[in-house]
């Protein structure tokens, strides 16, 4: 009703002005207006990741920074990491975010049943559970790839901190995400809700550091060059 009574809508992305489109919609009525990252706050000349015990790690540091609840895809992380730990050498799965007390299967709320499945996946020894993060720019840099697999999203800044860090990225294409992940070059996108793509472009990006290094400076560039807050 409010969509239909506006004179003009402003949305974050053209995947977020999508899911407007309908017979109360005219031609014209939306304008895409991204938002954009601090390039100051956000750089790796202005972050020390040193607080961080994972940072030293030999192998890759994959995190998500997020609400932990279900539309965010947390549990298919778990599963693909799980299923390719092996190949990942000395790595660390970090979960940055509080916990929703959602619903989820069988009664519980879904962060514990997160924490469950991660010790299922025998790497409960390689995950750290952040909670609420006040640092994300230090910890964006003591990362080596971000990974957000997301149902639903608008336009995720998660997505372009991390590459204002020169952070690549396994995404979903979730509303707006295909318009700041291209494929290939600065990050990869995978099917919603396939664990088993998601294992695979983990384990892509994650036991190659050349690869990473390339999309990489990609997706610091794609920022500079289309998100900067300036």
């Amino acid at each position: 009703l409010a969509h239909a009574l506006a004179d003009h809508v402003v949305t974050i992305s053209e995947g977020t002005k999508t899911r407007f489109d309908g017979p109360l919609t005219r031609d014209g009525k939306a304008t895409t207006i991204y938002t954009g990252v601090d390039l100051d706050a956000f750089s790796p000349a202005n972050t020390d990741p040193s607080g961080f015990q994972f940072a030293d790690r030999d192998g890759p540091v994959i995190a998500e920074v997020a609400t932990i609840q279900p539309r965010k895809g947390q549990h298919h992380l778990v599963d693909a990491v799980g299923s390719v730990a092996d190949s990942l050498g000395d790595f660390e799965l970090v979960f940055a975010g509080e916990a929703s007390n959602e619903a989820y299967k069988h009664g519980s709320d879904y962060g514990e049943a997160l924490r469950r499945r991660v010790a299922d996946a025998g790497i409960a020894d390689r995950t750290t559970f952040l909670g609420w993060c006040d640092d994300v720019p230090s910890l964006l840099a003591a990362i080596d790839l971000f990974v957000l697999p997301s149902y639903n999203e608008g336009l995720p800044r998660s997505i372009l901190e991390a590459f204002a860090l020169g952070v690549p990225v396994v995404a979903t294409p979730a509303g707006g995400t295909r318009e700041l992940v291209a494929h290939g070059e600065n990050g990869l996108v995978v099917p919603k809700g396939s664990a088993d793509d998601l294992a695979a472009a983990v384990e892509r990006l994650g036991s190659d550091p050349d690869l990473r290094e390339r999309m990489g400076r990609n997706a610091r560039e794609t920022v500079v060059e289309r998100f900067s807050q300036e």
